[in-house]
């Protein structure tokens, strides 16, 4: 619908009691006139009861004053910025500004150097879902900045969901992950976490421990990003102290190597049952003895059914006839955890002897 300035006078009355307002650009940079925001604002005024708005590909004169038709009703706030430009930055500090006290979600996506600078929240704001998308342009601190800017903002301390996913085009290597996410360890209520990237972070068994032990009300923690070293499975041990956790997911790139504990009768003090864990991904990762890992997991978490794992990106045959046979072996892991799991319930489970290793 074209906009101008009697569109709001135009709307039949069904269209006031609107719960959701998404408007979109079509991806195009829109040069808006005067009457264009009077409309706007007269559409946004009226929509008092108003619960969602997700702005799209909007340029700089809008958000220098649909901020002051915000209502106190808002609860979900989208904004995705497709075109970086300066004077976009100065109007959405302007949006800052505002109150919304009823704000529960906020989703940002552009900039790296943005993303958390423009959260209209305090401390006393019922915000529990912050969603973050960027692209970072080859700056290696990107992540790191993204969350000493959201630890600094005072974010409410229940704080209950942190979505983050980097849309770089550019590889490479990040360093240290825990590094990046350490200012988030302070939501001590975290309930829901992902990183997605495509990057390379340096991620080891004890980086996992210590994110485990801030975040242990943690429900759902997806991490898929490029690792290395490569994660053994001993490290999904630590998240069975987590009595919350439904889903699980871990570049586990290696299983061959299960620790010593693995089939013994007294596992370290960090090492618990955890039943509650319904949904298990780890990756591309390698597999050697399928049957072993079935009852490694099992032993971990005995809710398990079936193990996701990705297929690799194999580039010539001779990696996609492995990557076939990867996959067969890991179709067998999942074939032997019910079995496994009845077994230990039944206290009947020994280490599996092998005949050949791969």
């Amino acid at each position: 619908m074209p906009l101008d300035a009697n569109i709001a006078g135009a709307l039949p009355q069904w269209c006031l009691r609107l719960k959701d307002l998404r408007f979109v650009a079509d991806g195009r940079a829109i040069s808006w006139e005067q009457n264009h925001v009077t409309a706007m604002h007269a559409m946004l005024r009226q929509w008092g009861g108003m619960r969602s708005l997700v702005l799209t590909a909007i340029d700089s004169t809008l958000l220098d004053h649909i901020g002051c038709s915000f209502n106190q009703s808002l609860t979900e706030l989208r904004i995705r910025i497709l075109f970086v430009l300066l004077s976009t930055k100065q109007s959405l500090l302007h949006l800052t500004d505002f109150s919304l006290p009823c704000l529960h979600t906020f989703e940002f996506s552009g900039n790296a150097l943005w993303c958390a600078e423009f959260l209209p929240c305090t401390a006393e704001s019922p915000l529990q879902v912050v969603e973050l998308k960027w692209h970072d342009e080859g700056d290696k601190l990107a992540l790191t900045k993204i969350g000493t800017a959201l630890a600094s903002r005072k974010l409410p301390s229940f704080l209950r969901s942190i979505r983050l996913r980097d849309e770089s085009s550019i590889g490479g290597d990040r360093g240290q992950f825990l590094d990046h996410i350490q200012p988030l360890l302070t939501f001590e209520a975290l309930q829901t976490f992902e990183l997605s990237s495509d990057l390379t972070f340096h991620v080891n068994n004890q980086a996992i421990q210590q994110v485990s032990k801030a975040w242990k009300y943690i429900k759902s923690f997806t991490l898929e990003v490029n690792v290395t070293p490569s994660l053994s499975l001993e490290s999904l041990a630590y998240f069975t102290h987590c009595p919350n956790l439904t889903q699980l997911s871990l570049p586990v790139y290696d299983t061959r190597d299960l620790p010593e504990w693995a089939f013994g009768s007294d596992p370290p003090d960090h090492v618990y049952s955890n039943d509650t864990l319904t949904a298990l991904g780890i990756g591309a990762s390698y597999i050697r003895h399928p049957l072993d890992v079935a009852a490694f997991i099992s032993r971990l978490f005995p809710s398990i059914e079936h193990i996701d794992v990705s297929p690799g990106d194999g580039e010539d045959e001779d990696e996609d006839e492995d990557e076939d046979e990867q996959l067969s072996l890991w179709s067998q892991c999942n074939e032997y955890l019910p079995t496994v799991s009845m077994i230990r319930q039944g206290g009947l489970w020994k280490k599996p002897e092998h005949e050949e290793t791969r």
